[in-house]
C-alpha cells in the first residue's frame, strides 16, 4: 500500500494527505525507481548481468559497494555514474546493453510494478500527457517508458560514438536536472510530479502538484 503526501511550494506548509485531483487536465511526471517500479532499476539490471555471467562476482561486489556508498550520502550520484559507467560500460557495444535491458525489462517488469502507482499513472494518460523523469541510465529506462506507454522519458544519458560504442556519461538527470526538463517539457502547462526521493523536491516543489510516495 502506497501513501501519497503532497508537498506545497514551501515544504514546511505541508498539510499532510492530499488526494490527487483527477479531473484537472495536466502533464504529468513519475519518477521511476521506488515509484512505478518497486526497486532500482539499476540495481535489478546489474543482478540480471551477474546472474546472466556477464559480470564477474568481484565486480558485482564493487558496483554494489558504489551503490552502498550512493545511498549513504557518501559518493555522489555523478561518481556513481561514471565510475559505473568506467567499470561496466565504457567501450562496450551499447547495441548488447540495449538488448540485455530489453530482455530482462519483460522479464520482470510485471512482477517489479508498484499497481497503486501505476493505475495514477494509466488515469493521468486520460487528461493528458506523461513521462517518467528517471536517475537511472537511458538506455534502461527506455525499456520502461515503452512498457508503460508514456508520451516519452528523461534520464542520465550514456552517451556512444559513431560505432555504437558507449563513449562516456552525459547530463545527468538529478533533481535539479529533473525540475528543468519538466519546466521545458510543461512549457507553462498545469503539472504533476510523483517521486519517492526528496531529492527530487525541486521537481516536486514547482509543479503546480508534487506528491512524495512512501510505502506504509
Amino acid at each position: 500500500m502506497h501513501f501519497l503526501k503532497r508537498v506545497l511550494k514551501t515544504i514546511d506548509q505541508d498539510q499532510g494527505s492530499l488526494s490527487p485531483d483527477l479531473t484537472q487536465k495536466r502533464i504529468t511526471f513519475f519518477d521511476l525507481d521506488h515509484t512505478l517500479i518497486k526497486g532500482n532499476c539499476s540495481a535489478l539490471f546489474g543482478r540480471y548481468l551477474y546472474k546472466k555471467q556477464f559480470i564477474t562476482f568481484p565486480k558485482a561486489v564493487y558496483l554494489f559497494s558504489l551503490y552502498f556508498l550512493h545511498k549513504c550520502k557518501i559518493l555522489s550520484l555523478s561518481k556513481l555514474h561514471r565510475q559505473s559507467f568506467s567499470s561496466l560500460f565504457k567501450r562496450k557495444e551499447k547495441s548488447v546493453f540495449s538488448a540485455l535491458a530489453a530482455a530482462h525489462v519483460k522479464k520482470i517488469v510485471e512482477e517489479q510494478k508498484n499497481l497503486q502507482i501505476v493505475r495514477l499513472l494509466e488515469e493521468a494518460r486520460a487528461l493528458g500527457e506523461v513521462y517518467i523523469l528517471s536517475a537511472s541510465p537511458d538506455f534502461i529506462v527506455k525499456e520502461y517508458a515503452e512498457h508503460f506507454g508514456v508520451t516519452g522519458f528523461c534520464a542520465t544519458e550514456y552517451s556512444e560514438d559513431e560505432n555504437g560504442v558507449f563513449s562516456s556519461v552525459g547530463r545527468i538527470l538529478d533533481g535539479d536536472e529533473k525540475w528543468k526538463s519538466a519546466q521545458f517539457i510543461a512549457n507553462g502547462r498545469y503539472s504533476v510530479a510523483y517521486s519517492d526521493d526528496k531529492v527530487d523536491l525541486p521537481l516536486l516543489q514547482n509543479v503546480d502538484e508534487g506528491y512524495i510516495v512512501t510505502r506504509v
